[in-house]
């Protein structure tokens, strides 16, 4: 049976406290349900529409490289599939390439020039897999001939185990974290070989991050936010005086989850599984709580553009990502809101699992979801 509103009195409204400032910013800061400044657009990885999408169960985007305005990333499920982004605007499109033999996740890709590294894991253990024939795939123009993707295995950094993290350092060398126990290992991609350097932690309670910073020393971080230093000059692993503060009663469940390093003011940023962002001043080792961007969720992702600002994710595990910002310049933290672009379709995007900022001040997000979609967020300047 159909409500009656006929009789129904409505609330008037009060033009006089509609127009005082202070309802306009109450408004103000209400209103930030979706990202609501800069540019947010989607992209299929279907080659604007003229190539087959990545199989569903093969979707979630895990890994983003990056070099010369191109991102190949690669993704997780059933098989880890292997993608191209091009970003100038009179080329722009996201390329299925094909999928990665054996293997089901892809945890980090590294992109020289022509070729590329990636963490590529399957049921039982990672290893390194060198890719070349990065160009169009074969199948785009038949009459262009060109090659597929090439993959050749290099070597697995630690036997029996998965490789949960790994970066490239400024001398070239790769440093990686294997799954479950923790250990940092080192890959020289000119000769091939890797070593073990150590475990992060005696009990196996790691946070799955890798930071570089501008003296070319790798940090990561252990059980209670205890950080980790290893120095290649000499060849020591140490830990260090740091540990990076938690919710109270949290110690035995937060991690860092993610971490970026800022070279002009020598801090890392850290966020971990509890959403509480922090700064660690690397000259005195002391310790900036900076707040929780999100309500819900831990931290997911971090990333630093060129003039300065933090962005970040938040929240995607325990419901839907926010994208938030840190501008260390006025000491501003914001929750920006959540991820939903109508250009060049209507998409929500729930969780990501890969998140890159390019040199000219882009941010790619790679979506961890079935159809996995990229997005693609222009800061406001």
């Amino acid at each position: 049976m159909p409500i009656d509103l006929s009789n129904h009195k409505w609330p008037v409204r009060d033009v006089e406290l509609r127009s005082k400032p202070e309802s306009g910013e109450l408004t103000h800061s209400a209103y930030k349900t979706f990202v609501s400044e800069g540019a947010l657009y989607v992209r299929t990885i279907d080659f604007n529409g003229q190539m087959r999408a990545i199989p569903r169960e093969c979707s979630m985007i895990t890994a983003l490289g990056y070099d010369d305005h191109m991102v190949y990333g690669a993704t997780k499920g059933e098989q880890s599939w292997l993608f191209q982004y091009a970003l100038l605007s009179f080329r722009e499109a996201a390329i299925p390439f094909c999928p990665i033999p054996d293997c089901t996740e892809t945890s980090a890709i590294i992109v020289m020039g022509n070729e590329a590294y990636a963490a590529a894991n399957n049921a039982t253990e990672g290893r390194i897999i060198k890719i070349t024939g990065l160009g169009l795939p074969g199948d785009v123009i038949q009459e262009w001939g060109v090659p597929r993707a090439a993959f050749e295995d290099i070597v697995v950094p630690v036997p029996g185990e998965r490789i949960a993290k790994m970066i490239q350092s400024s001398s070239g060398e790769f440093y990686g974290l294997a799954a479950p126990s923790g250990t940092i290992f080192r890959f020289d991609p000119e000769t091939g070989k890797s070593d073990v350097i150590a475990p992060v932690n005696p009990i196996r309670f790691f946070g799955s991050v890798l930071v570089e910073d501008k003296e070319g020393s790798i940090y990561t971080f252990g059980a209670v936010g205890k950080m980790m230093r290893y120095t290649p000059y000499n060849n020591k692993f140490e830990a260090t005086s740091v540990k990076v503060p938690c919710f109270p009663g949290r110690g035995p469940y937060a991690k860092i989850s993610a971490a970026v390093y800022d070279p002009s003011q020598n801090r890392i940023y850290v966020g971990d599984t509890e959403g509480l962002l922090n700064a660690i001043c690397l000259d005195d080792e002391s310790i900036i709580t900076l707040g929780k961007p999100v309500p819900l969720g831990g931290i997911d992702h971090l990333v630093r553009i060129k003039d300065g600002r933090i962005y970040g994710l938040a929240g995607g595990l325990d419901g839907m990502s926010h994208l938030f910002v840190y501008d260390p310049r006025v000491g501003s933290l914001r929750d920006l809101g959540v991820c939903c672009a109508t250009v060049e379709k209507g998409w929500y995007g729930y969780n990501f699992g890969a998140m890159l900022s390019t040199p000219d001040g882009r941010i790619v997000l790679g979506e961890n979801d079935h159809m996995g979609c990229l997005f693609s967020y222009y800061p406001p300047l």
